[in-house]
């Protein structure tokens, strides 16, 4: 991210007022070091330019000293804090997907554990809230109360909730197929259309291709 600094007279034109660089390199005398941001000073300088307003009669040129500072967010904190626990909470929901049902009413743990890697996972959105980065709007063509520039967090949390919802889904209809099979003993119509008909008709197509 680069944020630009300029520092001049706004009352005094360059025939009044000019700035010289005592140096061109940046002083860090001053600077404290920050958790979340790290200064790049490959890529910050300062320099001093005249802005021209020639609306003005006569014209007069206005010094300007420029400051261009180039910050690096620091990734260790999301990555240690929010990465490697929704990561964990999304597997253990897709192992739960996988792990064989058992019988009676214990059945329902499939279902229940996705749901709580759902809630843990909402939980976790609603602490870190107040530390996630906001949406950007300096690439918006409409302005202010528009949102663009989708922080990767925001779009990495969004892909986790999608994976957990799905494999909750899917989980509770596996459950409800087992336990209508264990009642009925026949399979449904569907499965039997599906199984035999749709994908049997894939796979003598793939065998003779």
């Amino acid at each position: 991210q680069q944020c630009t600094l300029l520092f001049g007279s706004w009352a005094h034109s360059n025939d009044s007022i000019k700035y010289s660089l005592y140096s061109r390199n940046l002083s860090l005398i001053d600077f404290y070091d920050n958790q979340e941001w790290q200064l790049d000073m490959i890529h910050s300088h300062i320099i001093s330019d005249g802005f021209l307003y020639d609306y003005l009669d006569p014209p007069l040129f206005w010094d300007m000293v420029i400051m261009d500072l180039v910050v690096v967010r620091q990734s260790f904190y999301y990555v240690f804090n929010l990465v490697i626990p929704s990561t964990i909470i999304t597997l253990v929901a897709v192992i739960g997907f996988h792990t064989p049902s058992t019988s009676g009413r214990v059945r329902d743990a499939k279902f229940r554990l996705g749901i709580m890697t759902l809630m843990s996972m909402s939980v976790i959105l609603l602490a870190i809230v107040e530390d996630m980065p906001k949406f950007s709007m300096s690439s918006s063509r409409r302005g202010r109360g528009s949102f663009s520039g989708i922080p990767l967090i925001g779009l990495f949390y969004f892909i986790l909730l999608a994976i957990i919802g799905l494999s909750t889904v899917t989980t509770s209809m596996f459950v409800f197929l087992e336990r209508d099979v264990r009642v009925k003993h026949q399979i449904p119509w569907y499965l039997r259309w599906l199984s035999f008909d749709i994908a049997n008709n894939k796979i003598t197509r793939c065998v003779y291709y």
